[in-house]
């Protein structure tokens, strides 16, 4: 449900004035375009897989849920923008975390 929560908020911080310089596309001749619908599912996914995995672990008993969906999200981030052909978005993470926190 962190994960969730963290997607939907960078979702919203990313369309503001504030967090638009965070968002980078690439493929498709590396053209600037605003954040659409389905823009931030790869990320969400991966970083649900890797919750989904990290369960079994003692990450849970050591860490907040808030930590771990926030490091679920920034490992994704990472996974996502560094491989396949297609358009995929590239989050500063580092920068929305300074922003929002």
């Amino acid at each position: 449900k962190t994960v969730l929560a963290y997607t939907e908020d960078l979702r919203t911080f990313l369309k503001s004035e504030k967090g638009k310089g965070l968002l980078s596309f690439s493929g498709q001749h590396g053209e600037q375009r605003q954040l659409a619908g389905e823009d931030l599912r790869p990320i969400h996914d991966a970083a649900m897989q890797i919750c989904d995995d990290v369960i079994v672990s003692d990450i849970p008993l050591l860490f907040a849920p808030g930590e771990v969906g926030l490091a679920a999200l920034m490992i994704a981030n990472e996974y996502v923008g560094s491989g396949g052909d297609e358009s995929h978005s590239s989050v500063d993470m580092m920068g929305y975390v300074r922003s929002r926190f």
